[in-house]
């Protein structure tokens, strides 16, 4: 099954939010190799003001990209003659982005002075995903778990500024 959420997703709870919520609605992304989605409602009980949902001034996307076209070891990078690979190896990159403009600016909370981002990548050499799916499989488990289990370390981390 693809990459494909649809409908509502839940987020992870965190101090200042219960029972997150996100309506994800399919949108065009930039790049032929890409799904893009746009948070079209989010829900929970937040404190103090309720983030913003996607809009043309506030944009609020995932998009996960897949290699345009996916490398592999033979040709340039391997020599029949030696048996050797030559370095470096190259590597296949599938990526999510979750993206958030934001205004810093309290006098004029539409100005986009950058934004919130979250990109989280998976890079594989050429042939491990056909070879050893289960590499594959134990890397996405455990970056999963370690995120999601620790998210709120993560975020106390971020806003005060210590590991």
């Amino acid at each position: 099954m693809a990459f494909s959420p649809s409908g509502t997703t839940n987020g992870t709870a965190l101090t200042g939010v219960t029972l997150p919520t996100f309506t994800l609605v399919v949108d065009t992304p930039k790049s032929l190799n890409a799904n893009q989605w746009y948070v079209s409602s989010i829900g929970g009980t937040w404190t103090g003001t309720a983030p913003n949902k996607h809009s043309a001034l506030k944009m609020f996307i995932l998009t996960f990209t897949k290699p345009t076209v996916l490398k592999t070891l033979l040709g340039k990078f391997y020599s029949a003659v030696s048996n050797i690979y030559s370095k470096p190896i190259p590597v296949n990159i599938w990526e999510m982005l979750v993206a958030s403009k934001a205004s810093v600016d309290t006098l004029n909370p539409n100005a986009n002075l950058g934004g919130v981002r979250v990109r989280i990548s998976l890079e594989a050499a050429p042939g491990v995903v056909d070879v050893n799916p289960n590499e594959v499989m134990k890397v996405l488990s455990l970056a999963s778990g370690a995120f999601t289990s620790n998210l709120q370390g993560i975020y106390d981390s971020i806003l005060s500024g210590t590991k």
